[in-house]
């Protein structure tokens, strides 16, 4: 057995996934190209991981 400890989440409670529509992810995705923006801050600023905002995750 590894020693590697790994990270679980557990959500609870009346959490939602959301759904965006295609106008929304268009609009967000077209913020990350804007002058000195970047992936991270304009995934934070949606309340989005950055992994999900660039790894095609559902989002």
């Amino acid at each position: 057995m590894s020693n590697e400890y790994r990270r679980i989440e557990v959500i609870t409670g009346d959490v939602r996934r959301r759904r965006w529509t295609t106008e929304q992810k268009l609009q967000i995705i077209e913020e990350s190209f804007e002058a000195g923006e970047t992936v991270s801050s304009t995934a934070r600023r949606h309340g989005l991981r950055q992994i999900s905002f660039i790894g095609g995750a559902d989002c």
